[in-house]
């Protein structure tokens, strides 16, 4: 797993960052002043979430060849974020309507040159503390993706609690190291918290939403899953690459039921699916408070918001330092049940 800078010309990548994130909301607002979708706040470190997750994609899938997928009404959030992207590169929403009309959307444009081109699918909301490794292992996800062309390869966390907020992936097989290539037994979207301390113990992964196949191989396994929302995406096809696209999107978006690729696609298509197990690093998921908090105190990282120097300062040490500790309590209260068990 080395050569990290090498790009590869066949393949594409989707950034998902049309959500609204309204659990952030109120620490976006102290960060930026006004609430702010967290894709395009700073929260770690000092640049936003989005531009991290571009930078990180761009070791592996060339930037000509990445789309973004974003929502008309954050426009004036990512508007100077996006402004090194052509028209070709984003793909603008007329509304949120889940991952899964927004994954279909922008495999369209893929499909429409090429079939079965190798499509990657990040989430714009994750921190992860060894970039260049995480991308080896989204390297070896495409490369298996090239030789199983009929199957989706997901990334898989190895777990350090049980956390019910995730998706779980309960592998076919033991592993080993992180080079293997597991099957998928079942795949849990958000199961319970006793169901969640069950598949800690049997060893199932977390989800991270990085998936990687071919653009048919993801259109095939959606037809079977959602056929509904398929034949009412399939009516943009023909406007896809021309000035009529957004004319079709609007009038497709007006009959779209939310929907979710994880719980509504993935959830549904366990034999189809593979994974490769991730190890070696520290992945999270920004998708609450807590998760934010946590990884401060595991990264030891104060983001500007927590250090300068304003009016706001003593108030923000006193709301989040508190409940940094208290993170800092339960990691190693369960990195001593691990060595207990």
């Amino acid at each position: 797993m080395h050569n990290v800078r090498r790009i590869r010309e066949d393949r594409y990548a989707v950034i998902l960052a049309g959500g609204s994130a309204t659990r952030l909301m109120p620490l976006t607002r102290r960060i930026a002043g006004r609430p702010v979708p967290k894709q395009f706040c700073p929260i770690i470190g000092e640049s936003s979430l989005l531009a991290q997750t571009r930078r990180r994609v761009a070791l592996k899938v060339s930037g000509h060849r990445t789309i973004l997928v974003l929502t008309r009404s954050h426009e004036d959030f990512y508007r100077d974020q996006v402004g090194d992207s052509t028209d070709s590169n984003l793909l603008i929403q007329p509304d949120n309507r889940g991952t899964a009309p927004a994954i279909l959307f922008a495999l369209l444009r893929v499909a429409k040159l090429d079939l079965h081109a190798i499509v990657s699918v990040f989430p714009s909301d994750h921190y992860i503390d060894n970039e260049e490794l995480f991308m080896c292992h989204a390297d070896l996800a495409m490369r298996t993706a090239n030789s199983r062309r009929r199957q989706l390869v997901l990334l898989g966390i190895k777990p350090d609690r049980a956390e019910s907020g995730y998706g779980w992936i309960e592998p076919a097989e033991s592993f080993c190291d992180e080079s293997t290539v597991l099957r998928v037994a079942r795949f849990w979207e958000k199961p319970p918290e006793s169901l969640a301390r069950k598949l800690w113990r049997q060893g199932c992964l977390w989800n991270t939403f990085v998936m990687v196949g071919t653009a048919r191989a993801f259109l095939t396994m959606t037809f079977r899953a959602l056929p509904e929302l398929m034949r009412t995406v399939a009516r943009v096809w023909s406007a896809i690459g021309t000035p009529d696209e957004y004319e079709a999107m609007e009038l497709a978006y007006g009959d779209l039921p939310c929907r979710d690729f994880a719980a509504d696609v993935l959830a549904k298509s366990a034999p189809d699916l593979v994974i490769v197990p991730v190890q070696g690093l520290y992945w999270n998921d920004l998708g609450d408070p807590r998760r934010v908090y946590e990884t401060l105190a595991r990264t030891q990282i104060r983001p500007g918001w927590m250090t300068q120097r304003t009016a706001n300062r003593n108030d923000c040490v006193r709301e989040w330092l508190p409940q940094i500790r208290k993170v800092n309590c339960r990691s190693k209260s369960s990195r001593c049940r691990q060595r207990i068990h």
